[in-house]
């Protein structure tokens, strides 16, 4: 399952970078929309969403797909469908701590305090980064100072 998580990885990679080299392109050309417009969902990012998609309903038990369509939906501005994917990531992988970092994040963006705390003590459980690591203590203690976090060996 790795092969085929790898081979979406760089599948989306390379439409990200296309995406962005033509971007570059617009402003270098002057044709880059204002920053009020709405801008559209890039057909590239719509086209790596649905092959991820199809590989995910292939393959339900990968995490990683569901963390790299929690990604792209973000990058859509579709957020529930981006919580939505990394929940089903951490549902399918406990042990994905992208998975709760992200789920942190977004649970902290909407205030929901129990929630947020909660995807921190899990992401600092499985975390094996020291950087990670002091970003869910920090975030745990901005939630709640009076958490006391116990040293691990």
């Amino acid at each position: 399952m790795k092969l085929i998580s790898s081979k979406v990885f760089a599948f989306v990679s390379i439409f990200m970078f296309v995406g962005s080299m033509a971007f570059c392109a617009q402003k270098a050309a002057g044709t880059v929309k204002p920053a009020h417009a709405s801008p559209a969902v890039s057909p590239d990012l719509v086209q790596a969403k649905d092959v991820i998609e199809e590989a995910a309903q292939k393959y339900p038990k990968n995490a990683e797909l569901e963390i790299q369509l929690g990604f792209i939906f973000k990058k859509m501005k579709r957020y529930s469908d981006s919580r939505r994917a990394f929940e089903e990531a951490v549902k399918i992988d406990p042990k994905l701590v992208e998975g709760h970092y992200m789920l942190g994040l977004i649970y902290e963006y909407r205030k929901e305090t129990k929630k947020a705390l909660k995807e921190w003590q899990e992401c600092l459980k499985w975390a094996t980064d020291p950087e990670m690591k002091n970003t869910a203590i920090l975030h745990i203690h901005h939630i709640d100072p009076k958490v006391v976090i116990k040293k691990t060996p």
